[in-house]
Parts: C-alpha cells; sequence; structure tokens
C-alpha cells in the first residue's frame, strides 16, 4: 500500500518537475491515479453517495462539483485513515488546479440537474463514475 502511495507522489513529482507547466492533461491523469488509488484503499462495504451518471457532455463542470462535494463524506468517515484523507485532499488540490477550463461544458449550471438529484450509489461505483467523468474529459482534451 505505501508503495502505491509512493508511486502516484513520484509521478506527480515527474509531472511537475523541472519547471515545467503542469498541463491539464497531466494533472488530469494525477487525478486518475488518486481515484484508483482510493478505490484500492476503501473498505468495500460502504456508505451511498450521491452520483452523476452520464452528465460528462453538457453538466461536466456541476457534476464534478457534485463529486468534489460528496468525496469529502468519505474523508470525514475515514478522517482517522491518513492514506485515505491524503489521497482524497490530492484529488480535491488537483481538480480545483485542472479542472476548470478540461471539462469544456456546453451548458449552464442552472441547467443541470442538483447533486441531490441523482441517486446514491457505493463509494467505489462513485469513484468509478467520477474516474469516467475525468476519463472524458482527458479524451477531449486530445
Amino acid at each position: 500500500m505505501h508503495k502505491v502511495v509512493s508511486l502516484c507522489f513520484i509521478a506527480l513529482i515527474l509531472a511537475t518537475a523541472g519547471g515545467t507547466p503542469v498541463t491539464s492533461q497531466s494533472c488530469l491523469q494525477a487525478i486518475l491515479l488518486d481515484i484508483n488509488m482510493l478505490r484500492a484503499i476503501l473498505p468495500d462495504n460502504e456508505g451511498k453517495l450521491y452520483t452523476p451518471k452520464n452528465a460528462w457532455e453538457k453538466c461536466a463542470k456541476p457534476a464534478m462539483e457534485c463529486f468534489t462535494k460528496e468525496i469529502i463524506i468519505i474523508q470525514e468517515e475515514h478522517e482517522d485513515n491518513r492514506n485515505i484523507t491524503n489521497t482524497i485532499q490530492n484529488i480535491q488540490r488537483n481538480v480545483k488546479a485542472c479542472w476548470k477550463g478540461a471539462a469544456g461544458d456546453a451548458t449552464k449550471d442552472n441547467e443541470c440537474p442538483p447533486c441531490e438529484s441523482y441517486r446514491g450509489e457505493s463509494y467505489k461505483t462513485f469513484l468509478q463514475y467520477m474516474m469516467n467523468l475525468v476519463q472524458s474529459a482527458a479524451h477531449r482534451r486530445h
């Protein structure tokens, strides 16, 4: 487990080393690495979180806001687990740093459903849909 954390930090350091600016693509990859790590270290039987599904095209920004709001619940419930809290903090930091402009929303926020209107899903399902949203944004950046 500690090796996975170290590898993610090394990947992030390499992406930002040498004065090279962090591109939104490398930033999105860092988010994906952290989501994968979080999926690996979270216990299986957990609660439910509001989970935007298939909101990628028109509502990517509000969907990501929902994900980052809901992921705090995982952090609060596992505040005694440093690996989980650090990983969530990394995700939040990277989303804040690179999400703006990465998603390419075509609509206004008020045209998208509120976070609470989405169905609650398990933590692992929630993280899979969050990953799908980040991957969708990364593909649009190519």
